[in-house]
């Protein structure tokens, strides 16, 4: 009976191999070949390639259903869908603990998105940086305005003078960052 290691070099169909009845303790569920549409060829490539994506199937597979239900991996990481993602990570979120477990929910669910279309060559380099840099992006740019609705009001909204036009104005808060911009510098 052939497995869906077989076609891998020895040591990493070992490997996968090892841990395959721990990432699938039940088999491969229907939702990753039916719903998913992926073999367990692809899962046995994908496991062999990343521990990060074997940990999160094996400790998270319910949030990757959930993901993958929203947008199938064989499909490309957009910046509009990474920002309707967050937007809907968004809608439970009512106290910083709940931001904060937003945040590591959808940056689970990206960073696996991102890293599975990269190592399996569904994506290429411009579409993996980008989603990495928007992916980035809208993780700074969501949580910094979630907190300062929240901290405009608790305490009340910042303000003090323009510095084009001189007059009193509300304040934002800004978080300045100097990197490569995702290659897109």
């Amino acid at each position: 009976m052939s497995e869906p290691w077989d076609s891998l070099p020895a040591e990493l169909a070992n490997d996968v191999s090892a841990c395959w009845a721990s990432v699938f303790p039940e088999g491969v569920p229907d939702w990753l070949t039916t719903t998913a549409d992926l073999s367990a060829q692809d899962l046995a490539e994908a496991l062999s390639r990343s521990l990060f994506l074997r940990q999160t199937l094996e400790r998270h597979g319910d949030q990757i259903q959930a993901s993958l239900s929203a947008r199938p991996l064989r499909e490309p990481t957009t910046e509009s869908w990474l920002a309707e993602r967050w937007a809907w990570f968004l809608e439970s979120v009512d106290s910083e603990p709940a931001l904060h477990a937003a945040l590591r929910q959808f940056r689970r669910e990206a960073q696996f998105r991102i890293i599975w279309r990269d190592l399996m060559k569904w994506a290429d380099l411009q579409e993996t940086i980008s989603a990495t840099s928007a992916f980035a992006d809208i993780c700074i740019d969501g949580a910094l305005d979630w907190l300062y609705r929240d901290s405009c009001e608790e305490f009340g909204t910042p303000w003090g003078k323009d510095p084009v036009t001189g007059e009193d104005a509300p304040q934002k808060m800004v978080v300045l960052g100097m990197g490569k911009l995702g290659g897109g510098s």
